[in-house]
């Protein structure tokens, strides 16, 4: 990866929330980019004692005598009014989490553009890694844009791609897309610095979206194929894990293999076959092997582990969900 080291005098305001947006952040500072100001949304109490800490990004910012804005949105009047005291010539969105207005975008005299993790017009919106790999995407990649009124609908600056592997997990991809993604922002702001961007508009009729993961999208449909539920386990991995429900427990999945046999007169769902290689249940196509699992408050362990140590608990014949 090719990264050209200079001190630019342009002023950046940089908006992110999370570990993409923090790798992107480090970069710039590392580049010597001079980051003015940071937006960022407001910790949610965590631990045990429900305390709010630091956030990595609020950690950077400290570290470095950045100024930090923590808003869920801008419309609150006296964030709006410190904020707009700030000037800066460019805008910088790395995964904020929340649609800014366009009046802020409008802003910047050299424009807001946003770093997507995704080959733009395919999988707007805010989970296109987990996206790529359900629906079994060969390629992905990085996209700037600047930045509309609509989610991720601007025109291109600069794209990188990357292949995504057959065993590639969420965190694979995730450290894929960091490393090209710190490429790809910084040769977009040469462009931009330098005047010499050539945008190219988004094709809308190849464009996808991919919606939100809640915590109910992870509960594992048997009237999936397996190798569905095997991308679900990559996917979702580490958050929010693929389960189960037996005995009226969650049973995570976290590792599985494909054992491919045509069944006749088989529901889905039933726990087919119980060994040391694994925990094997019908699906709508194929047989899932589990390979690794973990049971509520519990460590995850392998199957053998498991079954070494509760020999009775899964029931050959048996239904799950």
């Amino acid at each position: 990866m090719k990264i050209i080291f200079r001190n630019y005098k342009k002023k950046i305001f940089f908006a992110g929330s999370g570990k993409f947006a923090m790798v992107h952040l480090k970069s710039l500072i590392k580049l010597k980019y001079n980051i003015v100001a940071i937006l960022t949304q407001p910790n949610k109490p965590s631990g045990r004692g429900q305390k709010i800490q630091l956030s990595e990004i609020q950690q950077i910012a400290k570290e470095n005598n950045i100024i930090i804005f923590t808003a869920q949105n801008i419309y609150d009047i006296e964030q709006e009014k410190k904020i707009f005291q700030i000037y800066a010539d460019i805008l910088v969105v790395v995964s904020y989490g929340v649609i800014l207005p366009n009046f802020f975008l409008k802003k910047f005299s050299l424009g807001a553009i946003n770093v997507h993790a995704s080959l733009l017009p395919k999988w707007r919106g805010p989970a296109p890694i987990q996206w790529s790999i359900l629906s079994g995407d060969k390629i992905t990649g990085v996209t700037t844009i600047y930045m509309e009124k609509t989610v991720d609908t601007g025109p291109i600056i600069h794209s990188i791609s990357c292949p995504i592997f057959k065993k590639d997990n969420y965190i694979d991809i995730f450290n894929k897309l960091s490393l090209i993604g710190i490429e790809c922002l910084n040769i977009t702001l040469q462009k931009i610095i330098n005047n010499t961007v050539t945008l190219i508009p988004q094709n809308e009729k190849k464009a996808t979206y991919s919606k939100k993961i809640f915590k109910k999208n992870s509960l594992i449909n048997w009237n999936n194929t397996a190798n569905y539920i095997e991308k679900m386990t990559r996917a979702f991995n580490p958050w929010p894990i693929p389960y189960f429900l037996y005995k009226k427990k969650n049973i995570k999945v976290w590792k599985v293999n494909i054992i491919k046999k045509k069944l006749k007169n088989t529901n889905n769902g039933i726990i087919y076959k119980i060994n040391q290689n694994g925990l094997q249940i019908t699906t709508l196509e194929n047989i899932l092997q589990i390979k690794k699992l973990q049971i509520p408050g519990k460590k995850i362990v392998t199957f053998l582990d498991f079954l070494n140590a509760n020999k009775n608990f899964f029931v050959e014949g048996d239904h799950t969900n």
